[in-house]
């Protein structure tokens, strides 16, 4: 606590600041996971440039190949991400039902083989694959509570932060910094 004492003030400040951060989340959390999802693919396209970039590099003559390729699939993957971000969720429910169905067919290939393992295959497949058939359903809900719940975290952080700063406060004027 002795370091915080001195800067109290700043943690007052950014204890506010994240109050007011997660206000603004809460009144519009639907559109907060669809803006990190934005940034996220954004991310990944400016990746995908600086990849793109580095293999002309003459030191990378050996793996211009590889390093173009990965570059291009990070540069896709992020305009693909950019103009899905409303539907991103949608598309993880999907991709969580598709790998269930996968793991479906290895608990039928594991039934031939007779292994012991295949009924618990099975039975994570089948949960996987509904999973996934109910985030692809609510998607919408889903996209909504995951903004409330950083919403939250954002308030509960910025709450911590004031506690701490009226802490500090208070010892440094009673001596105890």
């Amino acid at each position: 606590m002795k370091q915080f004492s001195k800067s109290w003030l700043l943690l007052l400040i950014c204890g506010a600041v994240l109050v007011l951060a997660s206000i603004l989340v809460l009144i519009k959390a639907d559109n907060v996971v669809n803006l990190l999802v934005y940034i996220a693919g954004f991310a990944l396209l400016a990746l995908g440039v600086v990849l793109c970039i580095m293999a002309f590099a003459p030191s990378r003559k050996d793996e211009r190949g590889q390093l173009l390729l990965f570059a291009l699939g990070n540069a896709a993957l992020g305009v693909i991400i950019m103009l899905a971000s409303n539907i991103f969720m949608l598309l993880v429910g999907l991709a969580i039902a598709l790998n269930g169905v996968g793991v479906i067919t290895e608990a039928v290939h594991l039934k031939k083989l007779d292994s012991e393992r295949w009924m618990r295959t099975l039975l994570v497949g089948i949960g996987f694959t509904l999973l996934g058939i109910v985030v692809a359903i609510f998607y919408q809900a889903i996209t909504a509570a995951l903004g409330v719940s950083i919403g939250l975290a954002l308030l509960v952080l910025g709450i911590t932060f004031i506690i701490f700063a009226l802490l500090a406060r208070k010892n440094s004027k009673n001596g105890l910094a």
